[in-house]
């Protein structure tokens, strides 16, 4: 069992609850005891920044890797991400990491970024959309996160990670399981609801939910058709299939 010392770190707007965070940070717990922290940090880009960037900066001194967990709501349009409450401003994912993580930051992401997470708890335009997926791929590019995890549902339900989460940290950070597909197989509430995209430096994956009435082969099937197939259907398992695409 790996104990080394983990930090949670929980980026979100104001009147925005990062569940997903703060379960994992429970889950955790009874492994990692004193080597696990949990940062909740709250940005609001119509006020000053500095206080933000102060707080992140003496939390992270003693951290060696991380779980950042990034939650707001985006622009269905372009995939621009909220920056303040009630829809007031918003700005591509790349210019938002750019003054949540500038380069001091980074640098501390690098100590065993291997084991580094990003999940971009957002609707599905974030990666759907071809400037904002292009600006994801910009993130992973730089070689700071194993993995970051966008969905692709346009209403997405951020309460349908809560277990998909949990497990993962538990998989990467203690049982040293770094992979995705074993994860992805017990989360079939989650594939009903989304699909998942994984973005790494060189390669996208898009993780399809896969059963033969409500979604063939990968693909939503519509809503009449699927009630007709939904008895015929009952006996097959859901599946998971992935599709690799370079950049």
């Amino acid at each position: 069992m790996n104990t080394t010392p983990l930090a949670i770190i929980s980026i979100h707007l104001p009147g925005i609850t990062d569940s997903p965070s703060i379960l994992t940070y429970h889950h955790l717990a009874p492994y990692l005891h004193g080597n696990l922290v949990l940062i909740n940090l709250m940005f609001n880009f119509n006020k000053p920044r500095k206080h933000f960037n102060s707080q992140l900066e003496n939390m992270l001194q003693e951290w060696t890797q991380f779980l950042v967990v990034i939650t707001t709501h985006s622009v269905p349009e372009s995939g621009d991400l909220h920056t303040a409450p009630n829809n007031t401003s918003a700005a591509p994912v790349d210019q938002l990491w750019v003054v949540l993580f500038p380069e001091h930051f980074c640098n501390l992401l690098k100590r065993e970024k291997s084991k580094n997470i990003l999940n971009l708890v957002s609707f599905g335009a974030l990666s759907s959309q071809p400037d904002s997926r292009d600006a994801v791929k910009g993130i992973a590019a730089q070689d700071l996160f194993d993995k970051i995890l966008c969905f692709l549902q346009p209403n997405f339900q951020p309460s349908s990670t809560h277990k998909f989460v949990m497990d993962l940290a538990l998989q990467n950070y203690v049982h040293d399981w770094i992979g995705l597909i074993n994860v992805l197989r017990e989360q079939q509430a989650l594939g009903a609801h989304t699909h998942i995209v994984l973005f790494q430096p060189n390669t996208i994956t898009t993780f399809r939910w896969n059963h033969p009435g409500a979604c063939p082969m990968g693909n939503n099937t519509p809503a009449p058709i699927c009630a007709q197939n939904a008895g015929a259907s009952k006996l097959h398992l859901p599946s998971l299939r992935d599709s690799n695409q370079a950049f």
